[in-house]
C-alpha cells in the first residue's frame, strides 16, 4: 500500500471517531429541537458521514481492485470529483475535529454545573440542543468560507534581524524565505502568478525555497521549476525541491 494511502487511511480512522461523536450529539439535538423520529435523523446522519468518507473508501477500493485510473482521476485536476468528493472529505474532517472540542467543552460545563443541570434538566437540554445545532451549521459555513479564503490568500511576515558585527555590505540584505509552491493540476498560473508577483514585489537580494515544489509525482516538476524561474533576486535562488 502506498505511503500516501496509508496516511490517508490512518487519518480517516482517527477522524471517523470525531465524526461519530459529533453525529451522536447532532442527532440528539435535532431530535430535541424538531421532534422528528430518531431513526429518520440517524439515517440522514449516516448518509452524510458515508458521503464525507467516500474519498478514502474509493481510494482504498481502487488500490485493492487495481483500478489505477480511479486513483489518477483523484490526483488530476477533476473539478467534479474535487467538489463532490475530495473537498467534502477534508472539510468534514476539519469541521468534526473543531466541533468535538466545543461539544466536549459543553459536556464538561454540564458536569461542573451538574446540580444546576439536574434542577433544570428539561430547559438545559433544549437550550443545549439549539446551541449544538447552531454550532454545527455555523461551523460548516465557517469551514467552507475559511478554506476558500485561505486558498486564495497570501500572507507575508517581515522580520528584521540585528546581527552583531555584520559586514556593512550585508546591511539591509533582504532574504525571502518561501515554501509550499505545490504545483499540480489544481494549481495553475492563476494561483501561481500572485505568489510570484508577491515575492518579486519584496525585491529580495536572496530567495530561499524550503520545499514542496510539487504536491506529488513528477508530472508538474517543470511547471514548478518554471514558476521559481520567474522569481527575481540579486543573488539568485537556493532551493530544496523535496519535502521541507
Amino acid at each position: 500500500m502506498p505511503w500516501t494511502l496509508r496516511m490517508l487511511m490512518s487519518f480517516t480512522l482517527a477522524g471517523v471517531l470525531f465524526q461519530y461523536y459529533v453525529a451522536r450529539k447532532t442527532i440528539d439535538s435535532i431530535e430535541t429541537v424538531t421532534g422528528w423520529r430518531r431513526k429518520r435523523i440517524r439515517v440522514g446522519a449516516m448518509a452524510v458521514i458515508f458521503w464525507l468518507v467516500l474519498y478514502p473508501l474509493l481510494m482504498l477500493g481502487g488500490h485493492f481492485l487495481r483500478l489505477g485510473g480511479l486513483s489518477r482521476a483523484f490526483q488530476e485536476s477533476n473539478m467534479a470529483l474535487d467538489v463532490l468528493i475530495t473537498y467534502p472529505f477534508w472539510m468534514g474532517m476539519i469541521l468534526a475535529i473543531q466541533l468535538t472540542a466545543l461539544l466536549l467543552l459543553m459536556d464538561v460545563l454540564k458536569l461542573a454545573l451538574y446540580p444546576l443541570y439536574r434542577k433544570h434538566r428539561s430547559r438545559w437540554t433544549r437550550v443545549q440542543a439549539w446551541a449544538v445545532v447552531a454550532l454545527v451549521l455555523a461551523g460548516a459555513v465557517y469551514v467552507v468560507a475559511r478554506v476558500y479564503n485561505d486558498t486564495f490568500t497570501l500572507r507575508t511576515r517581515e522580520t528584521e534581524l540585528r546581527v552583531a558585527n555584520l559586514p556593512s555590505e550585508l546591511d539591509g540584505f533582504r532574504i525571502v524565505q518561501i515554501a509550499d509552491l505545490q504545483a499540480d493540476g489544481r494549481t495553475g498560473d492563476g494561483k501561481l502568478k500572485p505568489y510570484i508577483d508577491r515575492v518579486n514585489a519584496l525585491r529580495p537580494d536572496l530567495i530561499l525555497f524550503g520545499g514542496d515544489l510539487v504536491t506529488s509525482g513528477i508530472d508538474y516538476i517543470e511547471a514548478g521549476a518554471a514558476a521559481i524561474g520567474r522569481m527575481q533576486a540579486r543573488h539568485g535562488i537556493y532551493a530544496c525541491l523535496g519535502d521541507h
